[in-house]
């Protein structure tokens, strides 16, 4: 494999990996950067407009034209170096930002062929990026926060770094709101010189407790924290804004369940728990309004472009489409999975194994003799199952499927043939194999 080696990321990803030989040992802090990719990854955020969408699904950004709630089209994806932490929508430019390259600017005005713009590395992971008007704010959670601006888009350039640690971050009226960790600081957010710091309960009062998100109506602060013991609850917290430095907690409401995410549009939010979603009305004396909830599976609300709703679907990879109906309540749509959920994946210097974690999902021969270039020769399902460990030696390969030990013989870098099985009567989740 010319040097390469295939590693397992996470439950979601197939990655080729590209190492040089001569070194004698890999640090933590060595950078291994994919060569290649199988399967479309994870997907952490969207971003949509009226009749579009634009999803990350690893490292892939994923272009759909909006036809209704259950119609959704591919139009085009576009490939970020590793893996799409955020993405901004505004009119036609396209926002995005990749966990070690940085940012990228698009020009999305033509839906159909999308162009880049310019990008900007910054040399440090970056988590999260806020965005208002030509400036934008990265989190690098223990490296900081930079200001970026962008207002002459062919050359972006950093105008201010904190070293203060974020792993989120919140723009309202010339403040930045800094979340890591137990606390939130307050920046001036030109300078990104500190003004204050808000212990709980802006920050977490101990480790069993969790900030989801802080963000803003025009008015008022939204703040979603989870807390895990003694039990799962959740709370939603309201802050007057006006006095920036210390804003002050005028209602709150609370959850039976964890909260995933929220969206706001206008003086209305849309929060997402493990098993619902609630549209509150957030009026001018921040009195709140539950104006309808729909029961949904795990998933996070990600954007809203009336009357649709975007939802990352937590776990099993993908995005969910909702319609909001006149009575405040939502249809649900379009589902569209984003990975293969790879459980096992093994290699020789030409083909590729990858079970798949789902049931019925098989596994996969990828011909891999151009290891930049991988292509998929077979998807196997027939009589499969949960295929959760597979080993390739001397062209056999042998497969822990459901509850049965699977043989196949590879023909070349393009097929199998079935030899034989061993019916264990359980299931198998390891498998090894040695020469005897």
């Amino acid at each position: 494999m010319r040097g390469g080696i295939m590693i397992r990321f996470g439950t979601t990803l197939a990655i080729l990996l590209s190492v040089t030989t001569a070194a004698a040992d890999i640090s933590e802090s060595t950078e291994v950067l994919p060569t290649a990719r199988i399967f479309r990854g994870a997907t952490l955020t969207n971003a949509a407009d009226s009749g579009r969408v634009f999803l990350g699904a690893g490292a892939k950004i994923i272009l759909f034209e909006v036809i209704s709630h259950d119609s959704l089209v591919e139009v085009i994806e576009l490939q970020l170096p590793v893996l799409v932490k955020a993405l901004y929508l505004s009119d036609e430019l396209l926002i995005a930002l990749d966990l070690v390259s940085g940012i990228y600017f698009y020009d999305v005005s033509s839906f159909y062929s999308p162009q880049l713009i310019s990008s900007l590395n910054l040399g440090l992971h970056s988590y999260d990026v806020e965005v208002q008007d030509s400036i934008l704010w990265i989190s690098h959670l223990s490296n900081g926060t930079s200001r970026v601006d962008f207002s002459s888009i062919n050359s972006p350039v950093v105008t201010a770094d904190s070293p203060l640690p974020s792993k989120q971050t919140s723009y309202h009226n010339g403040f930045l709101y800094a979340r890591y960790a137990d606390s939130m600081r307050v920046l001036n957010a030109e300078s990104l010189v500190h003004l204050s710091s808000l212990g709980y309960p802006y920050g977490i009062e101990d480790s069993y407790s969790e900030v989801i998100d802080f963000t803003f109506t025009a008015d008022y602060g939204v703040l979603l924290r989870n807390s895990y013991f003694p039990y799962v609850s959740s709370s939603v917290r309201i802050f007057d804004m006006a006095t920036p430095l210390s804003p002050q907690v005028v209602t709150y409401w609370g959850y039976d369940t964890a909260l995933t995410g929220i969206v706001i549009d206008s003086d209305t939010a849309f929060i997402s728990t493990e098993n619902a979603l609630h549209i509150v009305r957030i009026d001018s004396s921040a009195a709140t309004e539950e104006l309808g909830m729909t029961y949904l599976s795990n998933g996070t609300v990600k954007s809203y472009s009336s009357p649709f709703l975007f939802n990352c679907k937590g776990y099993w990879p993908g995005l969910a489409v909702f319609e909001m109906m006149p009575d405040y309540n939502f249809v649900q749509g379009a589902d569209i999975g984003t990975s293969a959920r790879s459980a096992s994946v093994y290699a020789n210097d030409s083909v590729l194994l990858v079970g798949r974690f789902n049931d019925g999902g098989g596994f996969y021969l990828v011909n891999i003799s151009d290891i930049e270039n991988p292509v998929i020769s077979e998807h196997y399902t027939e009589n499969l199952g949960s295929v959760r460990d597979l080993k390739l030696q001397d062209d056999i390969a042998f497969i822990a499927s459901s509850n049965a030990l699977k043989l196949y013989q590879i023909r070349g870098v393009d097929g199998l043939e079935y030899l034989s099985q061993v019916e264990l009567g359980t299931r198998l989740d390891v498998l090894t194999v040695a020469d005897m």
